[in-house]
């Protein structure tokens, strides 16, 4: 594919990726640069520059920046090793609601996602997905018979594409992952028996296939934890989710729990 650019600066490198999107997938270039440069013998204005990208019968759109500044939003990192189209980032009791969160591709911002309890195959809340492809909603809480069971799941659904469903109740939770001043506060809490003062790993993937121990907290009394850590930055940024890992009991035999993965908001 070609694609003729005009209006650009001369020196002044540019970045730009491939996205080859059907009705079944998206597939993401690689980030790629080029730079301008004037003719050789004579002044005026600077040649046009063509990135070019080879790509199958998909459609492609090329993205384009300046000056290292994105000119359109990036996609929740929550997507950023996957090829799924949509994902619930988590799934939680607040009061009498169910909080549901979670990310879709930009090509489907603008568009309505519906939320269907797996236990009842209903549609119990929908949603417009957002400019930077987030969303989030509430649904009313199921039935106590149901909140437990292994059948109160929710799924996110955007036309023919479905994410991943998530469990409503679990053994550990991470509520909030705020980016702010270079640093990211996380918190969260488990459910049920453990052990006051059991550590806490605070998880953070690196690379598609990779995750590091980015701090060590404790378990308070009531369960929670806390903890603050250096914001990544450069090519780590676009990739970075977070998860919590601890031990809790079950019937009184230890049992090692995870959070489902956070990107970073804020």
């Amino acid at each position: 594919m070609t694609a003729g650019l005009t209006g650009l600066e001369e020196g002044v490198t540019y970045h730009y990726r491939a996205v080859a999107s059907n009705s079944v997938d998206t597939s993401y270039g690689a980030d790629e640069t080029f730079t301008p440069k004037g003719p050789a013998s004579t002044g005026g204005s600077p040649e046009s520059t063509t990135p070019t990208t080879t790509t199958s019968s998909m459609t492609t759109t090329t993205t384009t920046t300046t000056n290292n500044t994105t000119a359109t939003p990036l996609t929740s990192t929550v997507l950023a090793c996957t090829t799924a189209q949509v994902a619930l980032i988590n799934v939680v009791q607040k009061g009498a609601h169910v909080l549901i969160t979670g990310a879709a591709r930009l090509v489907l911002a603008g568009k309505q996602v519906s939320i269907k309890f797996l236990a009842t195959g209903k549609t119990v809340a929908t949603a417009m997905i957002g400019a930077d492809g987030d969303f989030s909603v509430s649904a009313p809480l199921p039935p106590a018979k149901l909140r437990g069971s292994n059948r109160a799941r929710y799924e996110a659904v955007v036309g023919s594409l479905h994410s991943l469903n998530l469990k409503l109740e679990r053994r550990m939770y991470m509520v909030s992952a705020i980016s702010s001043g270079g640093h990211v506060a996380l918190s969260g809490y488990v459910t049920g028996s453990f052990k006051v003062g059991t550590a806490v790993k605070i998880l953070l993937r690196v690379t598609c296939s990779k995750e590091e121990v980015a701090a060590k907290v404790k378990l308070t009394r009531s369960g929670r934890f806390t903890a603050t850590v250096p914001a990544p930055t450069g090519a780590a940024s676009q990739i970075a989710v977070y998860r919590a890992s601890t031990t809790v009991l079950d019937h009184g035999h230890p049992e090692t729990t995870y959070t489902l993965p956070t990107p970073p908001t804020g």
